[in-house]
Parts: structure tokens; C-alpha cells; sequence
């Protein structure tokens, strides 16, 4: 995972952990050894960072679509 990657929420992700994220592609800002910061892309508030585990996301393969 780099600067600029598309990713999303991982399915290891525990499942209290805002399900409501799952649904939406976020791109990554910043990495550290063990967090992250992803800007979400779309949704509500697409000004929306969020700084957490990297574990949390995985990257999309083919960011120009839904499909995993």
C-alpha cells in the first residue's frame, strides 16, 4: 500500500468497525508502519479522512469499477 492507491475495506475487517465504510472506495493519503490515513472517495462527506490500522483496507484491483 503507497500514497495514492485505491482501497477499500477489507472483509477481515471486524465487523463493528463501521460497516457502513464497506460500501465505498477511499484513497490513500499517508502510510506508516502499522496506520494509515485514506481520504473517502464519494459518499456524503467525500472531505472524510480516516486514520487507522492498515490492516483495515485492502487495494482495489481494478479501481474503475465495483468489482473485487
Amino acid at each position: 500500500m503507497k500514497p495514492g492507491d485505491i482501497v477499500r475495506v477489507s472483509s477481515s475487517a471486524p465487523e463493528d468497525w463501521l460497516p457502513y465504510y464497506r460500501e465505498y472506495h477511499f484513497e490513500v493519503r499517508d502510510v506508516f508502519e502499522k496506520r494509515c490515513v485514506v481520504k473517502m472517495i464519494g459518499g456524503t462527506n467525500p472531505e472524510r479522512y480516516i486514520f487507522t490500522e492498515r490492516e483495515h483496507f485492502e487495494i482495489v484491483e481494478n479501481p474503475l469499477t465495483s468489482e473485487p
